[in-house]
């Protein structure tokens, strides 16, 4: 491509090359790099050895390896376990060196931890042959290309560096025997141990095309050596494919073959190396012709774009591409395990702390290896599809070695095509996906692992991005990929060859030497010749210039070269070195070299453990460090301290520094030059001076992404041997493969090292916010500070926009702030405050329900409210505090907003406080109550029950009932996002902050528009300010009624009591009669009926059981232990109240007693009406109210309080029912007493003696009497009292006082005294009234004490008569004459034997039993008599029967007098014993 054309490809470039016109700007160029000489570890004036041994001329190629041979020195082999002759010693160590091939065959490993010293040699192609190319691959193999006089074609040698070393059988000489004598110790001199060592000859192939042999061009090969492509100077491709499933053979035939391969190796190594030709191990696969001259004109037709004449081929590299990712295995055991050793991962919301700011990144890879493995994944890895890119001098080509179209002829891709050495294969960097999303750190500046930034690394699902071919031609630097040309970079001058670093992938540039000039394009150029010039001829040759390394004249190679400085003048040539950066387009480094450059490669990656063990041998004697002794070696000399590679870790930007091996360049002289690159912080500080944030910024990310996959790989690489991972650096779980292991290991490592980047990048855009808010630029300043969140103090910056000019700028920062999810209360609480400030209502909106995310201050579109992301899942997930937000928005009058938040995170108390204290939106509040729980909606109306009722009665009575008998189904939720984005979208051309509130229903309009719309049937209050009377508004829509199943099933809860409601419906009492009387129907089953024998019996019982119970808990002293049963008492007596207070507020009265006041003369026929309507009201409640209390038998009121009501409301019915029930007669009595009582009172003429003038309580007094005086005589003293309690009710009850007098004469049911005792306390009763009662009662007493007195005297004399009997019977003195004549118990005549008793009956002896004393007639009267007395002798001490006795005689005297009688007394018994 022309130059102009790479000029407009990458406008704004600019080029650093030689000397020549300018045609292009000049990219920026900075020195990124330190400059150093490498110096001899035994000559420290000199370059290493092996550069001065030999011409750089005789050098023909330069390869790194990633392993060296193994420790060969005869001591550290026999420690290794080499105890025969023909062992082999230990493994390769896992330490870079440096393969030197020169055009003798002979292949030199050099050590760059140790100044470059000689690890070992070997002869590739023997004493006759040549080496063109070499190469290694990823597993340390090296390829070499190369020519034996003895072979007509050239040869592909593939060796295997970390073949053991061979212990040979020592040789003791003749000459050598007195060296082996005994010594004056009296031990044994050993004999020397001889060690030989040659790579492993895995596989040889000739290169072959035709009958006639071409020199080859250019070799690659992919890293894992699976496919290896050749290019002929003639044209010709090959392609060798499956080159490393035959290595893998080797491997194995190897270890099969025992004892024969030591065996042979012991005999190779025993003899000379220029007389054995090595035997390869396999035979390699054939090549096949990829492209080649012959081809040409066969493949014109199928490939129109193909030349008839092929170019040189200049360059080959391929490209690999697939997927690549960690796939979870299912059913694996070691997850577990895995997990337990790391626990689970922290949530983002949880790194609020440390004044807002993010944790700082761990430093152990290894210790997340476990969260990494969640579940332990399988590797899934390998390319899909392979391309084989051929570079020619005029054009690039494409061949599809794998995949889609393989085996076709190759394609053009782009025409531009590079000189021999002038392109290099880009592999960008890449990293698995775990379980399909690249792993990494999350964050505002978290850098994706899986991608470079301009180089591409992961695409899309996981595939890796191929790699591409870089062709520097004179005009510019070329990007080529699969699909064609992807970037160009104006670099102008002449180009001798590039080389690629791999893992910073900077192109290294080197041109041709050439004359300086003062006139030349470069500014590098041009500095050093002032510098040149500037300096004296006498210290030019010594004196170090600027951006160039010290002269060379120290090495022999230099006489005769151009621009040798042995003559002290100044070099006739110089070369330059650029080292351009090709993701930030800037230069890196450029700097001027005397003489030419012969050669550019980067130093490989030395782990730890590999510069420990340097260091370790540095530190020895030089006979032991030697790996393999050789004749051209100098003698033992100090050396300095190794050089490790490895970066400081003083800093944050510790682990992205170190991103591979120095270049090193090594000059026509023989002089080594190292390129060390600057640490971060270096760079980063170079940019700060020149304000250069966005570089820096772009140079962070490359960087750290860089890092990340070189931590990858070295880990990968590390973790992946049986020394890493179930080794000892790390415990295998059962269950896990070692390749898995490894692999998230080292992407723990990569993640690691990614997550660094973050509070770096913090700190740039703190710096760059700090710059552009000195020069005003407020705007540009807040857009740098957001990507500073979490990593910079907020106060830091709230600090800068407290102004009041600057209050959008603060709102900016605090938007991200949340969006971070590092904001605490005091954040929100500004945030909010300045939304209200600002008035910006949709902001808030926005903010409110659909808080910020770490996406969203990413877009600069301002897309409608409605139409971004759903809001957060829970109160947890919010990037600020809820309370502090509601409290916020209510404090500021955004009643709205704050239910909304309220709502949509189920903050019950706070949006039930907002919508009726607040937004007075009741209507809504009711609904929201029956979308909660019913625990929770019964603890929220507890609380705003009688606001409710005051606004919203019926369906705030409905909801009671419901909840407290059961019936309570808990209603759906509704998607408040949804609804709002629905009702957004009905009428676009409304603001959305409008609409928002008018779905809310908030205000006192809103609230009536939301009652007619919910689709129930509610009476709304209507108060009439005239009149001040309240009125029932029916609105059109249906009742809202609890369907049979509900909403749907909701689970059983324990049923609240109903009494904590009763306090709200003290206003509202036809609702409160409604509550209870459904309450009670649904719960318990009970209602009022008005038809008794339509009741169910065993409800019946079921009520007596309940009221025997709380007698007997009463009794005990003890509360009722069963709440349901307080409950239906408490509602069954608020109901018998409430219908007592509802008639005698409507009716003036509740039946008997009460009077009428009739209606004044100027009450219109409505007054009369309204009267008419409340008599029938009261009639019915009353009717209800006699109904409650004749349900006694199933309906659980008290009957204590029924009665207290009943007369509290004067309900003469229901109390006469309560009386007669309750057996209080007497009170019934005293009811129509107190009746007539003031019935009399009221009468203004005393003397009226008419019974006319006697009310109705008189009359009904002496009709209770005859109707309950019968059963209960205790009635009628009662009614004499009352009789004489007043000389009116004397004087209209005088026939009623003689009739009760007779009855209480003839019933005797008071003695005369009594009577006389009661009348006496009455001022208007006389004795006239009871003279003839008086009369009689004593003449009845005269004639009872003269009946008494003659009993007695009879009592006496029949006393004194026995005792006169008893004394003569018991003297013996007396005679006593028997005159019966005939047998007592036969009724025969008496003859002897006769036996007569005193009590005069006579019996035959015959007639009596034997040992018979007693009279038999007379025994059995006598012996019940001692039963008798035995018994009261039983007796006498029971005082509680005798106790017992006189509480239950009617006549306790009497009683008393019976016991006396029967000699209870001790007295009467001791005299009866005598």
């Amino acid at each position: 491509m022309a130059p102009t054309a790479a000029a407009a490809a990458t406008a704004g470039g600019g080029g650093s090359g030689g000397g020549g016109p300018a045609a292009a700007p000049a990219w920026r160029q900075f020195t990124f790099y330190d400059v150093s000489t490498v110096r001899d570890s035994a000559d420290y004036a000199r370059s290493p050895i092996a550069f001065r041994r030999k011409s750089t001329n005789e050098i023909a190629a330069i390869a790194t390896s990633i392993v060296r041979p193994p420790r060969l020195h005869p001591q550290h082999a026999l420690e290794e376990g080499a105890v025969s002759s023909g062992g082999s010693s230990g493994s390769s160590t896992n330490a870079p060196c440096v393969l030197l091939a020169d055009i003798n065959g002979t292949v030199t490993l050099l050590d760059p931890l140790n100044a470059y010293a000689e690890l070992a040699s070997f002869d590739a192609f023997g004493p006759s042959g040549r080496i063109t190319h070499l190469s290694t691959d990823a597993h340390g193999r090296i390829l070499t290309l190369g020519e034996i006089d003895s072979v007509r074609f050239p040869l592909l040698r593939i060796w295997d560096i970390r073949t053991p070393p061979t212990i040979l059988p020592p040789r003791i000489d003749i000459a050598d025997a007195s060296q082996n004598q005994t010594s004056a110790l009296g031990g044994a001199q050993a004999a020397p141990v001889q060690i030989r060592w040659r790579p492993r000859l895995l596989g040889e192939a000739r290169v072959q095309h035709g009958s006639r042999p071409h020199p080859i061009a250019a070799m690659s090969h992919t890293p894992s050596l699976s496919y290896l492509a050749i290019a002929l100077a003639d044209g010709t491709v090959l392609l060798m494919r499956n080159v490393d499933s035959v290595l893998l053979g080797a491997g194995a035939t190897s270890t099969s073959s025992g004892a024969r391969a030591t065996t042979t190796a012991a005999s190779q190594s025993a003899a000379s190396s220029s007389t054995v030709t090595p035997i390869p191990a396999v035979t390699l696969p054939k090549f096949k012709v990829v492209c080649s001259p012959d081809s040409a004109h066969a493949d014109k037709s199928a490939n129109p774009n193909m030349s008839l004449s092929l170019d040189p081929v200049t360059a080959l590299g391929f490209s690999e591409s697939g997927v690549q990712t960690l796939t979870a295995s299912s059913g694996d055991p070691a997850g577990a395990q895995l997990e337990a050793r790391a626990g689970p991962e922290p949530r983002r919301r949880n790194r609020r702390g440390r004044g807002g700011l993010r944790p700082l990144p761990g430093r152990a890879a290894t210790t997340i290896l476990a969260s990494t493995l969640d579940p332990p994944p399988r590797v899934i890895t390998g390319p899909t599809t392979v391309h084989l890119f051929i570079t020619t001098l005029s054009r690039t080509l494409r061949y599809t070695v794998l995949g889609a179209g393989a085996g076709a002829s190759p394609a053009i891709v782009d025409d531009v095509g590079c000189a021999l050495g002038c392109a290099a294969l880009v592999v960008p960097p890449s990293i698995p996906l775990l379980n399909g999303g690249p792993g990494g750190a999350v964050g505002r500046n978290a850098v994706n692992l899986s991608s470079s930034t301009v180089l591409g690394g992961a695409g899309p699902g996981g595939h890796s991005v191929g790699a591409k071919m870089v062709l520097a031609r004179e005009e510019a630097v070329y990007v080529v990929g699969a699909e064609g040309r992807e970037a160009a970079y104006a670099n102008e001058g002449p180009k001798s060859f590039v080389r690629l670093h791999p893992s910073s992938q900077q192109l290294i540039i080197v041109s041709p030497p050439f004359a300086p000039t003062a006139a030349s394009h470069s500014a590098t150029v041009r500095q050093y010749v002032a510098q040149r010039d500037r300096a004296s001829p006498l210290t030019s040759s010594s004196s170090p210039l600027i951006g160039s390394p010290p002269s060379r004249t120290d090495s022999p190679a230099n006489f005769g070269r151009r621009g040798g400085g042995g003559g002290g003048g100044a070099p006739a040539e110089i070369a330059k070195v650029t080292v351009f950066d090709l993701d930030n387009r800037f230069v890196a480094y450029s700097g001027t070299f005397e003489g030419g450059i012969r050669d550019v490669w980067i130093e490989p990656y030395a782990p730890p453990s590999a510069a420990a063990a340097a260091a370790a041998a540095a530190s020895s004697s030089s006979s032991s460090s030697a790996l393999v002794p050789s004749s051209s070696s100098s003698g033992a000399a100090a050396t300095p301290a190794p050089r490790t590679g490895t970066a400081p870790t003083d800093d944050v930007s510790a682990g992205l520094m170190g991103l591979g091996g120095d270049i090193v360049i090594l000059g026509d002289d023989g002089s080594l030059t190292r390129l060390t690159e600057k640490p971060l912080r270096d760079k980063l500080s170079i940019l700060f001076r020149k304000f250069l944030f966005l570089l820096a910024v772009g140079l962070s990310k490359t960087h750290a992404a860089r890092a990340s996959a070189a931590a990858y790989s070295r880990a990968l690489a590390s973790y992946s041997t049986s020394a890493g991972v179930g080794g000892g650096m790390m415990a295998l779980p059962k269950g896990v493969d070692r390749i898995s292991a490894a692999v998230a290991v080292a992407l723990a490592a990569a993640q690691e090292v990614a997550a660094r980047v973050e509070p770096l990048l913090g700190d740039i855009y703190r710096r760059y916010g700090d710059h552009l808010y000195e020069k005003g630029d407020f705007y540009g300043s807040v857009a740098q500070y957001v990507k500073t969140v979490g990593w910079v103090q907020p106060s830091y910056i709230i600090r800068k926009f407290l102004d009041a000019q600057r209050i959008q700028h603060l709102t900016t920062y605090l938007e991200a702030l949340h969006a971070g999810g590092l904001a605490n209360s005091d954040h929100t609480t500004l945030l909010l405050n300045c939304y209200t400030k600002l008035k910006d209502v949709k902001s808030l909106d926005r903010f409110i329900k659909h808080p910020p995310n770490m996406h969203q201050f990413d877009d600069d579109d301002d897309t409608d409210v409605d139409h971004q992301g759903a809001a957060a899942a829970t109160a947890d997930d919010l990037p600020f505090d809820l309370d502090t937000a509601i409290r916020v928005c209510r404090q500021a009058g955004y009643f709205g907003h704050a239910a909304y938040l309220a709502e949509r995170y189920e903050q019950h108390d706070e949006y039930l406080r907002i919508q009726i204290e607040d937004g007075k939106g009741y209507g809504e509040a009711l609904d929201y109550v029956r979308r909660l729980d019913a625990e929770e909606a019964e603890r929220h109306l507890a609380r705003y029950a009688r606001v409710l009722l005051s606004e919203l009665p019926e369906r705030t009575t409905d909801l009671l009932v419901e909840i407290c008998s059961g019936t309570f189904r808990k209603a759906p939720k509704v998607d408040i996002d949804t609804a709002i984005v629905g009702a957004g979208n009905k009428d676009s051309s409304r603001p959305t902050a409008t609409g928002y509130l008018s779905l809310l229903q908030y205000g006192k309009s809103g609230t009536a528009a939301a009652s007619a719309s919910n689709g129930r049937k509610q009476s709304v209050a209507s108060v009439d300010t005239k009149s001040g009377a309240a009125s029932a508004l029916s609105l059109d829509t249906p009742i809202f009624d609890l369907p049979d199943e509900g909403f749907g099933e909701a689970p059983p809860y324990l049923l609240p009591s109903p009494r904590p409601f009763f306090a709200h419906f003290i206003q509202h009492q036809r609702q409160f009669i409604r509550f209870l009387e459904t309450v009670a129907l649904r719960r318990w089953g009970q209602s009022v009926s008005f038809d008794l024998s339509s009741l169910d019996a065993d409800k019946a019982a079921t009520v007596r059981d309940l009221r025997e119970r709380q007698r007997e808990r009463i009794a005990a002293g003890l509360d009722e232990d069963d709440l349901d049963v307080k409950d239906q008492r408490a509602v069954w007596n608020t109901l018998l109240e409430l219908y007592l207070s509802a008639a005698r507020s409507t009716g003036g009265g509740g039946g008997g007693g009460g009077r009428t006041v009739p209606a004044k003369n100027g009450n219109n026929g409505a007054s009369g009406d309204k009267a008419a309507a409340g008599a029938a009201t009261s009639s019915s409640m009353t009717t209800k109210a006699l109904a409650v209390l004749k349900q006694y038998e199933y309906l659980p009121y008290d009957n204590t309080q029924a009665v207290l009501l009943c007369s509290i409301n004067e309900f003469t019915e229901g109390l006469f029912f309560l009386y007669e029930r309750m057996g209080m007669y007497e009170d019934i009595l005293r009811y129509w007493m107190d009746l007539e009582a003031r019935h009399l009172k009221g009468t203004n003429d005393p003397a009226d003696d008419d019974h006319s003038s006697s009310s109705d309580g008189g009359r009904n007094v002496m009709a209770c009497l005859s109707t309950y005086g019968l059963a209960h005589p205790h009635l009628y003293p009662l009614v004499l009292r009352w009789l004489v309690s007043d000389e009116r009710v004397l004087a209209h009850h005088r026939t009623d006082f003689a009739q009760v007098l007779d009855h209480i004469e003839r019933e005797d049911l008071m003695g005369p005294l009594e009577v006389v005792k009661a009348l006496a306390k009455s001022r208007v009763a006389n004795l006239g009234l009871v003279r003839e009662y008086l009369l009689r009662a004593i003449t009845q007493e005269r004639e009872d004490i003269d009946a008494d007195r003659r009993l007695t005297t009879s009592y006496r004399d029949e006393t004194a008569k026995k005792l006169t009997e008893l004394t003569e019977l018991s003297d013996p003195n007396t005679a006593h004459v028997f005159q019966t004549t005939k047998c007592s118990a036969c009724g025969g005549q008496l003859d002897l034997p006769t036996v007569h008793f005193l009590c005069k009956h006579s019996y035959h002896q015959r007639c009596l039993g034997e040992m018979e004393t007693e009279c038999p007639n007379c025994a059995r009267a006598y012996g019940v008599i001692r039963d008798i007395r035995r018994n009261n002798e039983a007796f006498a001490d029971r005082h509680d029967i005798f106790m017992a006795e006189v509480e239950d005689a009617d006549d306790g005297f009497g009683a008393v007098a019976n016991m006396f009688s029967k000699g209870l007394f001790g007295s009467n018994l001791s005299s009866g014993n005598q």
